[in-house]
C-alpha cells in the first residue's frame, strides 16, 4: 500500500475532470464518486508515471509505462484502509476490456489516499467472492457492510503493490 499526499492542484484538477463526465447509468453515490475517481487516477498517474486515460475509454482509466491497460476501482474512506478491507468490482463491470484492476482510496476530506494494489483482471475473478445485492459482509472484522448491488470482492493484502 502507497500513501499520496493530495494537493490543491490534484483536487482543482479532479474537480474539472468530475464535471465532464455524465451520470453513469449504475452509480451507487449518484456522481460523487467522480471526483474520488478523478482524483484516484491523478494519484496514480503522478506516483507511477503513464497516461491517464478515463476520459478516452470506459474499458480502462490508466495506460502503464508499459503499456498495460488497468481500470482503477476507487473508495472514499474515513480511517486508514486495513489489509483485510475489501476491493470491489461491481457485476456490471465484468465487461471492461482492461489487462489489470487498480484499487486506490481516499480520504474523504480529499487530503491524502492510497494506491491499495493491483491484480491482473484473470486472476482477481479467480480469487474474488461474489456477493449480491444487500448480502451483508461476513468478515467479523467488519462493520456488517450491507452491499449495495451485486459485486466481486478480494481483500486488500491479496494485492499487488510495487
Amino acid at each position: 500500500m502507497i500513501e499520496v499526499q493530495i494537493n490543491k492542484e490534484m483536487i482543482e484538477e479532479a474537480i474539472h475532470r468530475a464535471s465532464e463526465v455524465p451520470l453513469l447509468k449504475n452509480s451507487d453515490t449518484q456522481g460523487h464518486g467522480t471526483k474520488i475517481a478523478a482524483l484516484s487516477d491523478l494519484m496514480v498517474q503522478k506516483t507511477w508515471g503513464g497516461r491517464i486515460a478515463s476520459d478516452i475509454s470506459y474499458d480502462f482509466d490508466w495506460i502503464s509505462p508499459k503499456l498495460y491497460l488497468f481500470e482503477i476501482k476507487s473508495k472514499e474512506r474515513n480511517v486508514e484502509p486495513q489489509p483485510w478491507y475489501n476491493c470491489t468490482v461491481k457485476e456490471y463491470n465484468v465487461n471492461q476490456k482492461c489487462d489489470y484492476y487498480l484499487f486506490t482510496s481516499v480520504f474523504g476530506d480529499y487530503s491524502r489516499g492510497w494506491i491499495l494494489g493491483y491484480i491482473s483482471k484473470q486472476n482477481f475473478f479467480n480469487k474474488a467472492t461474489f456477493f449480491k445485492k444487500d448480502e451483508v459482509d461476513p468478515d467479523p472484522r467488519g462493520d456488517r457492510y450491507t452491499f449495495p448491488s451485486n459485486c466481486y470482492n478480494l481483500k486488500i493484502e491479496q494485492l499487488n503493490c510495487k
